[in-house]
């Protein structure tokens, strides 16, 4: 239930952030804004990063007329209709003509006569006084709504778009926006894939598009894959993605027309909340909230935690002027000035000076009074961070060593990545340097579950189920439906419930929570699995697979653990890498020669290993650098024992060695020794075929072998790397080779597996 927010008083509008990083903005009556929560990108305007768990001044912040609180950065409209914008600009989501992020508030360059603005994930909208619409910042989906892709720096106008009364961008990577006219009609635009623009389609849409049958509209809210809108007769409809009932029309099922929210009356205003796990919440005449939708953090504030199909009362909270539902909480603005909030706060984003999680029932905001009330959704905004106790656990690799670099998840849900970025492979949306030798943060993302990096490429398994992908797509590897690179994250799309993600030299494979499998990219030698060699920009289902466990993808094919305990493959075959006794590729899986209980299994560029459950471990394929451990340089198309090889916790595969995390925290390495990779302090050259000991760490809890490096997870959650190094993938700060393990620089947190 509703908590308050600690001292606020005079609240005039109130706005709750999105998406993972969570803060909540407030506008007083005496026109200055106040915001609390996660800071780490100056979000909260205070000139710091540093998080804040009852509200603050936004520094130099006069005259405000409403705020909206985005993502990772805040906007705000004054009254002599200029916009402000401060915090996270590394897609131009701040309109100020430059990609630097900002503590302070900034000008949008070029904007007047701003009526309302609206703070999307990557992208910002406002509607201006002559009726007219502006938006910049992220553009791939259409979202600006100037007939083109292009992200722009500064604002644009939405072609043919007149007439407007009020808008709203839409949140998350999968981006929409959509506004209501004066004659009460709605218009959305950008990404459709659930029918969130309510056209009838789910065709993306550059320039706005009428959605279906919609009149008489009072407010409209975009959320991330679903809208809504408050009629003048009282009702409220949704459309678009339901699988949390968050339509309120007592199904799950998505809907690409309006439909209406089951026993709705009264309704004065509403808010669709934000990114996967999704809620709704709306404010009736007589002062009373209702929310309906996802419930895991208690973000319907109905003292449970159980999601509801249809509309539930929020437990006593009466006299609500305006409300904001973000991505798993909720925050209201009282007619007494004062303000409540429920759900999730960890960062303390429900500004009651606690990070108690969650508030199942409202309280009140802190130090927050006067917050100005003038009725419009998006003056309160909540956003939010996953702190990896989502519902659903995942399992994968938190480090993973690519070709050319590699990548981690942090215990708050953040990755990092280093080496190579060329490609944009490692997602900070920086491709003019040619390497980064210590850990960079992936722009935009605080929700990590997993990570795997690829050879040009990276994926991630996020905590609600979706995966992205980021870096080089020219075989449609990043599963977005197109082959342009991305230099930042990108959803993969039509991809939900994902259990593990790998991402392979120029493919994709996931795992999902059904037991299926699904895989994208390039289709040379069948890697994908579908029965084809035809090249795939989006997912497909993997045939006849079933019951797995985890995925890993090689160079040119893949492999799948089974629950059963055995293990499938198939595409490129040429060195016998599938271990079905044959080196024909293989369109379709085919079952693993003599293998059964298998705890992991690893697809290197032309050889396969497996860690079994008795501790021991097999590995087959190409053996020419002694890749296989079994004391020979011979190829083998069935598994072999990797010799004296015993109490194996993980094994991974890379190009021509291989490595294992064994229980007792020590790690070994065999294969080729070319530039240190294997660990082992040794300069010459040349192979083993038996595994040697890793010089260094005495208390590895997972490994993962890259093209020339190879990096591991320690249990204190620190990272160390060894071998080549030219692109700064060992991430010692330095780009020469190292014979043993080097600890990565400012790693000391990785979310252990």
């Amino acid at each position: 239930t509703p908590v308050s927010v600690a001292g606020l008083q005079n609240v005039k509008t109130i706005s709750a952030g999105q998406e993972g990083a969570s803060h909540t903005c407030a506008v007083l009556d005496n026109g200055s804004a106040m915001c609390w929560g996660y800071n780490y990108y100056g979000q909260l305007g205070d000139n710091t990063t540093v998080q804040k768990l009852t509200p603050v001044g936004v520094s130099g912040l006069q005259n405000v007329k409403t705020i909206s609180a985005g993502y990772e950065h805040t906007c705000a409209a004054l009254d002599n209709g200029s916009a402000l914008c401060w915090g996270l600009n590394t897609n131009a989501q701040l309109g100020d003509n430059t990609l630097v992020s900002k503590l302070t508030p900034v000008d949008v360059s070029g904007l007047q006569n701003v009526k309302t603005i609206s703070a999307g994930r990557f992208h910002t909208c406002a509607a201006l006084d002559n009726g007219s619409a502006m938006c910049w910042g992220y553009n791939n989906y259409g979202q600006l709504g100037d007939n083109t892709t292009a992200r722009k720096q500064t604002p644009v106008s939405v072609a043919g778009l007149q007439n407007v009364k009020t808008i709203s961008a839409g949140q998350e990577g999968a981006s929409h926006t959509c506004a209501v006219l004066d004659n009460g009609s709605a218009m959305c635009w950008g990404y459709n894939y659930y029918g969130q623009l309510g056209d009838n389609t789910t065709v993306q849409k550059l320039t706005p598009v009428g959605v279906s049958g919609l009149q008489n509209v009072k407010t409209i809210s975009a959320g991330r894959y679903h809208t809504c809108a408050a009629l003048d007769n009282g009702s409220a409809m949704c459309w678009g993605y339901n699988q949390f009932g968050q339509l309120g029309d007592n199904t799950t099922g998505q809907k690409r027309t309006p439909v209406s929210v089951a026993g709705l009356q009264n309704v004065k205003t509403i808010s669709a909340g934000q990114e996967g796990a999704s809620h709704t919440c709306a404010v009736l005449d007589n002062g009373s909230a209702m929310c309906w939708g996802y419930n895991y953090y208690g973000q319907l504030g109905d003292n449970t935690t159980v999601q509801k199909l249809t509309p539930v009362g929020v437990s006593g909270l009466q006299n609500v002027k305006t409300i904001s539902a973000g991505r798993y909480h909720t925050c209201a603005a009282l007619d007494n000035g004062s303000a409540m909030c429920w759900g999730y706060n960890q960062f303390g984003q429900l500004g009651d000076n606690t990070t108690v999680t969650p508030k199942a029932t409202p309280g009140t905001v802190i130090n927050l009074t006067n917050v100005r009330l003038n009725g419009i959704n998006q003056s309160l905004a909540v956003t939010n961070v996953d702190d990896g106790t989502a519902p659903t656990a995942r399992s994968g690799e938190t480090l993973s060593a690519g070709d050319s670099h590699t990548c981690a998840v942090l215990d708050n849900g953040s990755a990092m990545c280093w080496g190579d970025q060329e490609f944009g492979r490692l997602g900070n949306d920086n491709i003019t340097a040619a390497s980064i030798t210590s850990p960079t943060k992936v722009v935009n993302l605080n929700q990590f579950k997993t990570i795997s990096s690829g050879a040009n490429h990276t994926c991630a398994v996020l905590d609600n189920g979706s995966a992205m992908c980021w870096g080089s797509n020219s075989s449609g590897q990043l599963g977005d439906g197109t082959s342009s690179n991305h230099p930042t994250p990108v959803i993969v799309s039509h991809l939900h419930n994902v259990k593990s993600i790998s991402a392979g030299s120029n493919h994709s494979c996931a795992a999902l929570d059904n037991g299926s499998a699904m895989c994208w990219g390039s289709n040379s030698s069948g890697r994908l699995g579908d029965g084809t060699s035809l090249a795939q920009l989006t997912p497909v289902m993997v045939a006849s697979l079933s019951n797995v466990k985890s995925i890993s993808t090689g160079q040119k094919h893949t492999c799948a653990a089974l629950d059963n305990g055995s293990a499938m493959c198939w595409g490129d075959n040429a060195n016998g890498q599938l271990g079905d006794g044959t080196s024909s590729n293989r369109l379709l899986p085919v079952m693993v020669a003599s293998l059964s209980n298998v705890k992991s299994i690893s697809a290197g560029s032309n050889h396969s290993c497996a860690a079994l459950n008795n501790g021991s471990a097999m590995c087959w394929g190409k053996n020419d650098k002694g890749q296989l451990g079994d004391g020979t340089t011979d190829n083998r198309s069935i598994p072999v024992t990797v010799s004296s090889l015993t109490n194996v916790k993980f094994i991974s595969a890379g190009t021509t060695h291989s490595c294992a995390a064994l229980d007792n925290g020590s790690a070994m390495c065999w294969g080729d020794k070319g530039n240190g990779r294997l660990g082992d302090g040794t300069t010459t050259t040349g192979s083993s075929s038996v595994p040697v000991i890793v010089g260094g760490p005495t208390n590895v809890k997972f490994i993962s072998a890259g093209q020339k490096h190879t990096c591991a997870a320690l249990d204190n959650g620190s990272a160390m790397c060894w071998g080549y190094n030219i692109s700064g993938q060992i991430g010692n700060g330095s780009t020469v080779n190292s014979t043993t393990a080097s600890n990565v620089l400012y790693l000391n947190n990785i979310r252990l597996p």
